[in-house]
């Protein structure tokens, strides 16, 4: 069994996400933070408030999470007892202990508050510490909303004289307020934050509504003087420092390295034979810890011990192209399914670190963690995001390109033969570029007899009255083809010499949910251009009955479909389906969703010949 597929991880520190609670039972009434900045090279420190109640027996724990560059301290907590008056949580309800993550390099720790757990299913509560963090720029993003049903968040954050703030609100919230004073100590920022109306009181029982936020924060950056209305640069070179803090590539590394170069003298072929390397030989581990989170390790260790994250593949890759006089850099990215884009100069903004060459006067995108990608494509996950480029010169805003649908086409020819009321034929589905990816990845992550079940099973996903046998699945060159045979029964009826052929055995034309849920972005990761060809011989000759063809395009949705007599006893289907963007947003889902019925309509009717 191959590795599991890697998951994209740049961890950003939020600063109000170290506060959590069963989601289910418990309800803040208020979260305040008051921030204080001490200055750039001592970083910054937090006194925190917290007032709530949990509304179930179930779940009665509040935890408090914190990180290598932070400590915690003056923890004070109190709840309210059935009397009606507040008493001290014992100090042996308030624990302190690690979470330790996926990775040999650390995890994080936490503080557990545990609360009682009997008596009235009501409890009242609040709690107070403090914190201090000695990295100012991992004061990163104010918590607006989260899974708890929370009232308000308040902060005031005071910047002295000789440090600026930068921030940025979250798109789409109205509920923020933000105001500025002002002092000789320099500025006191204070933003509010109520993402939800208050408690319905009914009788003595305080009931609450169902509350589902995806969560958001305002982004920050702090910058000192001398980088005033330059927060990229700021952002640039305090990455430029952690990054040569490491020392360059040993000898030994870059003779080692030399020998995945196949004797090549062409960039492209060297970049692309490293590129693959690193994909294939360095094991992904995710989860860090501090300032691990952001600095990669050693590129020497990293190729020594075989694993690494996203940013220490990337590290080891640009040093390793670097070498080999290839003009390469580290480039701070965020995913698609990350809430925001790398547009604004934070550590919040991005989750991932991927490598850049530029070759032959154009960017190669190259990203290692995902371990099915093509060399000269980007990968799925960063395609049409922004990137920042750490340099020498301040660093480079770029956007990465969404690979066009028709270098993503998929087409699927099926030649099938009628014999009673059954059909049974052969089919090929030739997948190109981005197309290939989902079947890449069940060749990768599962032996080879549960690959050929996963893609089997992928195959009746799309045609539910169909057996599938003889299934094999191979790569060549710029295509990866899928073949097999197909059988599909009692798809004919007949009735006074009319013959009506059922069409519920065609694949759909797209493998993504119907019906997106509310509020949400559905993400496809690829543009599509689905084609599909259907040839049918009958076992006499026929006439046709006409087909109205079948034309939708809106939002850039389009759909077609037709049904053609071909010969005297052949029949032949041509549809498709195809969209150029990488992601539907909620505002075009309507169109997606009535599309998508209209697909099924279709799919639904008959083809009547006599």
């Amino acid at each position: 069994m191959k590795q599991g597929f890697r998951v994209i991880i740049f961890i950003s520190l939020l600063t109000c996400s170290r506060i959590s609670a069963n989601e289910h039972h418990v309800h803040y009434s208020l979260r305040k933070e008051v921030i204080t900045v001490n200055s750039i090279e001592t970083g910054y420190s937090s006194s925190v408030y917290c007032r709530g109640e949990f509304t179930s027996l179930i779940g009665r724990e509040s935890n408090i999470s914190y990180n290598e560059l932070e400590a915690i301290g003056g923890i004070k907590a109190r709840y309210k007892n059935e009397r009606g008056k507040y008493k001290d949580l014992p100090e042996e309800n308030i624990q302190n202990t690690s979470v330790m993550g996926g990775s040999l390099y650390g995890g994080t720790n936490k503080y557990v508050l545990s609360w009682p757990s009997k008596g009235k299913e009501n409890l009242s509560f609040l709690y107070t510490y403090r914190l201090n963090c000695k990295e100012l720029m991992t004061l990163a993003s104010l918590l607006t909303n989260d899974i708890d049903a929370t009232d308000t968040f308040e902060y005031d954050v005071r910047v002295p004289v000789g440090i600026f703030l930068y921030f940025k609100l979250p798109e789409g919230v109205t509920e923020v307020k933000v105001d500025s004073t002002k002092t000789d100590a320099g500025m006191i920022y204070h933003f509010t934050s109520m993402p939800v109306r208050p408690i319905n009181l009914v009788g003595e029982l305080q009931e609450y509504e169902e509350y589902s936020f995806p969560p958001r924060a305002i982004r920050l950056i702090l910058v000192p003087a001398s980088y005033e209305h330059r927060p990229w640069n700021w952002l640039n070179d305090w990455f430029r420092t952690l990054i040569h803090q490491n020392p360059e590539l040993s000898k030994e590394c870059i003779k080692s390295i030399e020998d995945q170069k196949g004797g090549s003298s062409d960039p492209d072929s060297i970049a692309s034979r490293l590129f693959v390397f690193v994909q294939n030989k360095i094991t992904y581990i995710d989860v860090e810890n501090g300032l691990g989170a952001f600095k990669p390790r050693e590129s020497d260790k990293v190729f020594q011990n075989r694993q690494g994250d996203c940013k220490d593949m990337a590290s080891l890759l640009c040093d390793a192209l670097n070498a080999n006089g290839i003009e390469a850099y580290r480039a701070i990215s965020s995913s698609i399914s990350h809430e925001t884009d790398m547009d604004f100069p934070s550590l919040s903004s991005g989750n991932h670190m991927i490598c850049v060459a530029h070759i032959g006067g154009r960017w190669r995108y190259l990203d290692a963690t995902d371990p099915v990608c093509a060399y000269g494509y980007p990968s799925m996950h960063i395609q049409g995001r922004k990137i920042y480029i750490i340099n020498d010169h301040g660093g480079t805003l770029e956007k990465v390109p969404i690979v066009e649908a028709g270098l993503n086409e998929s087409r699927c020819t099926i030649d099938l033969h009628q014999s009673g009321t059954t059909f049974e034929g052969d089919f090929t589905y030739a997948l190109h570029g981005l197309s290939m990816h989902d079947e890449r990845i069940l060749k990768f992550m599962h032996s080879e007899a549960d690959g050929k079940a996963a893609t089997i099973k992928a195959l009746k996903d799309l045609s539910h009255n169909t057996l599938f046998t003889d299934v094999t699945s191979k790569e060549l060159d710029t295509v990866l083809v899928i073949s097999g045979k197909m059988k599909a029964e009692n798809e004919i009826a007949s009735l006074d010499g009319k013959y009506s052929l059922r069409l519920d055995f065609l694949p759909f034309p797209h493998k993504y949910p119907k019906h997106p849920d509310e509020g949400t972005k559905l993400i496809n990761y690829q543009t599509i251009d689905n084609r599909f060809e259907c040839r049918i011989t009958l076992d006499s000759t026929y006439t046709l009955r006409p087909f109205e063809k079948v034309h939708y395009s809106k939002e850039g949705f389009i759909f077609d479909f037709s049904v053609t007599q071909s010969g005297t006893k052949n029949i032949t289907i041509r549809y498709s389906y195809s969209y150029n963007d990488v992601v539907i947003p909620e505002e075009k889902q309507k169109n997606y969703t009535e599309l998508n019925l209209l697909i099924q309509q279709t799919l639904n009717r008959l083809i009547i010949y006599e």
